[in-house]
């Protein structure tokens, strides 16, 4: 069964190159993870959750990384409706990292190795959860770091020298430019002296424009090489211990280029039993109603969750001759609020949703108020012009015993217990609902001043009970 209710399992986002190593996340119990009912109070210890699993690293070639990552993130998207944007927030994260302790790296072996990790989780944790304007869920990462990859370390290279004699970096000297057009209007023959050379001062002579610039390009490129920092010789570092004991392969290692992620969802089901076993439902309510008389519900569940089966016995057993029954029904009604993290002290958003679990008869239609013989009806006494019967004083009665099946997890939520902190808060109620009338009686029980049929009213009766999720 958890097999089937479990999230997709981990695999990569894009589809990856063979040198690419490949990764997955194991989780016991297909990745659902069951948790206590959290304790109420402030002086009670939190007994929080140790989340045990596997990351499972497979490579074709000795690789080297930086780190290796795993970690547990818990999201809430909100759709808060007109005037007010959608909202994503992380109610939670942790995570493990195995880091290697020399600049070597974490060494990454060829083939299929493990990792064993332990991620403590809340006991308090917000379960996963999903409304038609809410969601809450929660995802177990793992990344493998290397160094930068190539589309990392690009960027716009300067042109020119990195530093000149105004401080500048990234523009070419004007004084460099010149000398590199000059050098080649100077000698336009090799006649006369070397090529690139420049013509002496001398006293009273007068300086040739071309040589004069030739000159000051050389004394500024002179400064720009004195000025520029040099950098201190690479010293090869000496072979460590780990070095010796690692394979000859190991040495001509290369780097994982980018960083190598992979995901899975995470389903959290809270336990309301404090023996940590099965839910059980056993729920009794009885009273009177002036027009029905006497009534009883009784509703029965050995294993009461999520598309739990449940018994449902109803008994009217005190009908009237005038009174006409014209449906019974049994609803899960679930109610949910959110408040958004974000801003805590403004207007919650609640809804409600009704789910039918048992029907038997028809209601009249909207609008009908007073709904004759013509409509159909459960029991309809003599006197409301129906043929069932009535025994003496007793009076006439409807029973009901049989079994219905609960919504299942796709439409319907499990109850948020005490102590679980989430923005979204879910209750759950059983109810019961009779449609009936008395002929010459209205809505209100009033006797009306021209006999007829009589006001269409409804029996509602509510019954909280906490709805677990599957187990």
């Amino acid at each position: 069964m958890l097999r089937y209710l479990s999230p997709a399992r981990a695999g990569p986002s894009s589809r990856p190159r063979s040198d690419d190593p490949q990764l997955s996340l194991h989780v016991p119990n297909y990745g659902v993870v069951f948790l206590p009912q959290p304790e109420v109070g402030d002086n009670k210890p939190r007994h929080d959750h140790m989340l045990h699993g596997e990351l499972e690293v497979t490579l074709n070639a000795p690789k080297r990384a930086k780190s290796i990552r795993v970690g547990l993130r818990s999201k809430i998207k909100l759709d808060l409706g007109p005037g007010r944007r959608a909202e994503e927030t992380i109610l939670f994260e942790r995570s493990v990292e195995i880091v290697s302790s020399t600049a070597d790296g974490v060494w990454l072996a060829a083939g299929t190795q493990r990792f064993d990790y332990t991620i403590i989780m809340p006991s308090n944790l917000a379960p996963h959860d999903q409304h038609s304007n809410g969601i809450v869920y929660h995802d177990l990462y793992a990344e493998v770091e290397g160094l930068p990859s190539p589309e990392e370390w690009k960027a716009p290279r300067s042109q020119g020298s990195s530093s000149s004699l105004f401080g500048l970096r990234g523009k070419r000297s004007p004084s460099a430019a010149n000398s590199k057009s000059v050098s080649r209007a100077a000698s336009p023959n090799r006649k006369g002296g070397k090529s690139g050379a420049s013509t002496p001062l001398t006293p009273g002579a007068q300086a040739h424009p071309a040589a004069l610039s030739a000159a000051l390009s050389n004394l500024a490129s002179a400064a720009a090489a004195l000025l520029a920092p040099t950098p201190p010789p690479r010293l090869d570092r000496a072979p460590s211990y780990d070095d010796s004991q690692r394979p000859k392969e190991a040495a001509n290692g290369e780097w994982l280029q980018g960083t190598f992620k992979t995901k899975r969802s995470i389903m959290l089901i809270y336990n309301p039993n404090p023996g940590d076993g099965a839910n059980e439902l056993h729920d009794r309510a009885s009273g009177y109603v002036p027009g029905l008389g006497v009534w009883e519900l009784v509703l029965v569940s050995d294993v009461f969750t999520i598309c739990a089966l449940l018994q449902i016995k109803i008994n009217l057993a005190s009908l009237m001759p005038a009174t006409t029954v014209f449906a019974v029904r049994v609803l899960l009604a679930q109610t949910h609020s959110i408040t958004s993290p974000r801003d805590p002290d403004s207007q919650k958003l609640t809804g409600t949703k009704h789910f039918v679990i048992l029907e038997q008869g028809k209601r009249p239609p909207a609008g009908h108020l007073h709904p004759d013989k013509h409509y159909i009806a459960l029991w309809r006494g003599p006197l409301a012009g129906g043929k069932d019967k009535v025994d003496g004083e007793s009076g006439g009665s409807v029973k009901i015993d049989t079994k219905a099946r609960l919504p299942n997890d796709n439409v319907s939520r499990p109850s948020t217990l005490p102590g679980v902190v989430t923005p979204i808060n879910v209750s759950h109620a059983l109810v019961l609902e009779v449609f009936f009338s008395v002929w010459g009686e209205d809505d209100k029980g009033q006797a009306m001043k021209v006999p007829g049929p009589g006001g269409l009213r409804m029996l509602r009766v509510s019954r909280p009970v906490v709805l677990p999720s599957v187990r």
